[in-house]
């Protein structure tokens, strides 16, 4: 089943700081300064274009209208496919957790720049952000009743619906795995992924549903595979975690309910079990990724009312293994010493990012690797991160760009 397309020319890719100055004289130069480069082969065009980035490609689109309709046909598109191991990092997405067609914005690692990528194609009702999936957003109705489930590419702005589930739930469990392969010594391609649903509430109020279902890409279509214990059943539909880890073939949530556990799901022996988090003072405002094939915690540690320091543990045999605290000036000006110490959190590879719905900067942590030792820095902040997202709650998604139009994979 083919996504749903719409045009991705109307996409605004103008950085934020740039665009309240955007004129019609700024656009002419723009064109201007092609010069004869419109006078290029297409077959040469082609290859230039394929291997800069996206923001890139989308801009040059706007040159004029044979570029406009060479960039959006089949055979760029093809090409652009095949050059997919050129292409960079991936972007973090910025989203509103309640109505991510209001407030999206991306940040380009590589252009240290913020861009504007609301997608307001997908219908009204789909609206909260669940997972990334490669170059794909996987989003949810806001139906408390039952689960609507759509995937799409907030870049090329193709969205399509998944199948209903067998058993319709809410307060559910999702979680995404990628399959992936590595070619060239580059970053794994997508070859198609599965869902995983668990637990949650029945469509009778008073009853939880057990059936934990699958959905593979490749298939299009649900399977039950299993049941979700009783324990932790109820555990998952009180205090449904937003956000969850995929790492060495287990699927780890963080449970909201305080002090702190970790309910972990082997998806290929189908046991559910728990995992301590670390010993020590109280635990605050935690979240969890997968960093070089471990499970990793992010989170604070001191009294209830009171964090005293943001550290960062990694799960061996052993246990747990502290790696890296944040520095004490930085710490003291992220949360400039106040008790309201709620923050945010998104991580990809030794990449490590913090920030708050208040404030337009965040601060990034890169974590020691052979070459590298762990180094702190503050990155510039989207408008839309300081302002427009002041009254609600943000969620970070790393997403892989892509133009292709295709299906999931």
């Amino acid at each position: 089943m083919a996504l749903q397309q719409v045009s991705c020319k109307s996409i605004c890719l103008y950085p934020h700081h740039d665009k309240d100055n955007y004129t019609e004289e700024k656009e002419v130069g723009h064109s201007q300064n092609y010069g004869l480069l419109t006078d290029l082969p297409k077959d040469l065009l082609g290859h230039i274009l394929s291997r800069t980035s996206v923001d890139n490609v989308i801009r040059s689109s706007s040159v004029c209208r044979d570029w406009e309709l060479y960039i959006s046909s089949k055979s760029f598109m093809e090409l652009w496919r095949q050059s997919c191991r050129f292409q960079g990092p991936p972007w973090l997405f910025a989203l509103s957790t309640y109505n991510c067609r209001d407030c999206c914005s991306a940040y380009n690692p590589v252009m240290n720049k913020w861009y504007s990528i609301p997608p307001l194609f997908l219908p009204q009702s789909l609206r909260i952000p669940v997972a990334a999936i490669g170059g794909f957003l996987l989003v949810k109705g806001s139906s408390t009743v039952s689960q609507h489930l759509a995937v799409c590419n907030p870049i090329s702005k193709q969205w399509r619906n998944l199948p209903p589930l067998h058993k319709p739930r809410s307060s559910s469990l999702i979680s995404v795995i990628e399959r992936r392969f590595h070619s060239d010594g580059n970053n794994g391609n997508c070859s198609g992924f599965q869902i995983i649903v668990a637990g949650g509430r029945s469509q009778d109020a008073n009853g939880y549903e057990p059936s934990i279902e699958m959905y593979d890409s490749l298939a299009d279509s649900w399977n039950v595979v299993g049941e979700v214990p009783c324990e932790y059943a109820v555990r998952l539909a009180l205090w449904t975690p937003n956000d969850t880890v995929y790492c060495n073939g287990t699927i780890y949530c963080l449970t909201s309910a305080r002090p702190y556990s970790i309910i972990a799901f082997n998806s290929v022996t189908g046991v559910w079990s728990e995992v301590m988090v670390p010993r020590g003072p109280h635990l605050l405002c935690s979240f969890l990724v997968q960093r070089r094939d471990k499970l990793t915690l992010v989170g604070g540690v001191g009294s209830p009312r009171d964090c005293k320091c943001l550290k960062v543990w990694e799960l061996d045999e052993d246990g747990w293994l502290e790696i890296e605290s944040m520095p004490g000036e930085f710490f003291n000006s992220f949360l400039g010493g106040k008790t309201d110490f709620d923050y945010k959190f998104a991580g990809n590879g030794d990449f490590l990012y913090f920030f708050k719905d208040s404030q337009s900067q965040m601060l990034v942590c890169e974590l020691s690797s052979q070459n590298h030792k762990t180094s702190w820095r503050w990155i510039p902040g989207c408008s839309s991160v300081g302002s427009q997202f002041s009254k609600c709650s943000i969620r970070g998604m790393f997403i892989q760009p892509r133009l292709d139009v295709s299906d999931f994979c």
